[in-house]
């Protein structure tokens, strides 16, 4: 049973390895590109802002005047991060469930020579199969009734 559950693990486990790897590589990239030009802009506008404000208020207010807009930049860059990371998240999961109905399918696949080996468990296996098609018919059909 593992032989044939092991490649399945093996590519998900590699798929996984190559998303991780992809994701640090572009975010690292990304996120140096995007500090060392906001930074040099940052600090030419703090500087033309500052000398600006200063000529209609008081150098300590225009310093905090700065200093709480850049706050405020700092949080709106912190929720758009955020909001990406949920987002591939939610990729993530949706993919994991789509590989885990893949890995019981295979389960459930590799379990049938073991089944059949034992002459009981291959009659009882039919059997409880069609209790089970039974069990859940007689709950539509309550639930039909109902409404």
């Amino acid at each position: 049973m593992l032989k044939l559950l092991s490649p399945l693990i093996a590519e998900l486990m590699a798929d996984e390895a190559r998303l991780l790897t992809g994701r640090a590589k572009r975010i690292s990239i990304s996120i140096g590109v995007v500090v060392l030009f906001g930074l040099t802009g940052f600090l030419f506008l703090c500087f033309a802002a500052y000398l600006a404000l200063a000529q209609h208020y008081s150098a300590p207010i225009s310093a905090l005047i700065l200093a709480a807009i850049a706050f405020i930049l700092a949080l709106v860059a912190l929720a758009i991060i955020k909001a990406i990371a949920v987002s591939e998240e939610k990729k993530r999961q949706q993919r994991i469930e789509a590989e885990k109905a893949n890995i019981m399918a295979t389960a459930a696949m590799a379990a049938i020579p073991a089944i059949l080996k034992r002459p009981v468990l291959g009659i009882l296996v039919p059997l409880a199969g069609i209790a089970l098609a039974e069990f859940l018919s007689g709950q539509n059909k309550k639930t039909d009734k109902n409404n």
